[in-house]
């Protein structure tokens, strides 16, 4: 079994494969962390419903033969570590774009400053499309937009706020608007404060992230679209410029690495 883990700066997820197949999945918030390994010594659950709470418990501590990290929260990889190293006597790799042999290369591009989940995506991109120009869109905390070709050189990216970190930046410059639900309205047009927000953010960030991939496909040339992330499940319905979507890309592109 290996267990690849996802730290990002909202949500710290786990994937355990057996092989190629992801056999469980969960997530929490980052600064809940300490226990996140929980689930190997307890009944599986998955408040966040990432995975099928039917799903039986996790295998044995002693079935995990390696843990493999991404990571772009600096200040909890020290902990986790420590954790991993406590709780399944391992010792975790936490990847960074330097890595050799995972069939990806730069140009002008210094992949020291490529975060890991980025790194990943690219990865698990090249991997799955092999020989097809990509795009790989990662909704979260911040939208990456990360451009690697056939060959397996990475482009480069274009970064946005997120759409949540987006409203909720609105939000606290406002005091007098209320908390807005991530979800498309009815109709874009509307009658009353919180449906004209929330169909503002979510239509909007729709129309944003189509209107990138057109733009960035007119400079890079056409490619494959691949959508992850979190909020990429909550926009993924709206969007016209997906090809596919894969929530699980980052930790599919830890098992590409770890394989290799």
């Amino acid at each position: 079994m290996f267990l690849a883990i996802d730290t990002g700066n909202s949500d710290i997820k786990g994937g355990l494969f057996d092989g190629e197949t992801l056999v469980h999945r969960w997530r929490m918030p980052t600064p809940d962390f300490a226990s996140f390994l929980a689930p190997f010594t307890t009944p599986f659950s998955d408040p966040a419903g990432a995975a099928d709470s039917s799903e039986p418990s996790l295998p044995a501590l002693d079935s995990v033969s390696a843990v493999y990290v991404s990571s772009v929260v600096p200040g909890v990889n020290h902990a986790l570590a420590q954790l991993i190293e406590n709780t399944l006597a391992l010792d975790p790799v936490f990847i960074s774009a330097n890595m050799g042999g995972t069939g990806i290369t730069f140009g002008g591009v210094d992949p020291s400053e490529l975060g890991a989940d980025l790194f990943a995506n690219a990865v698990a991109a090249h991997s799955l499309f092999r020989g097809e120009d990509c795009l790989s869109v990662d909704l979260g905390t911040a939208s990456t937009f990360c451009a690697i070709n056939g060959d397996g050189l990475y482009r480069g990216t274009t970064i946005v706020p997120g759409m949540r970190l987006s409203l909720e930046a609105l939000t606290a410059g406002a005091a007098m608007l209320p908390e807005i639900p991530l979800a498309p309205t009815k109709s874009i047009i509307n009658t009353d404060t919180v449906s004209c927000l929330q169909s503002g953010i979510y239509y909007g960030y729709s129309a944003l992230v189509d209107g990138l991939v057109e733009k960035i496909k007119a400079e890079q040339g056409p490619r494959r679209v691949i959508l992850t992330g979190g909020i990429g499940a909550v926009l993924a319905p709206h969007l016209k410029s997906v090809d596919d979507h894969i929530p699980d890309l980052t930790l599919q592109g830890l098992r590409f690495i770890y394989q290799r």
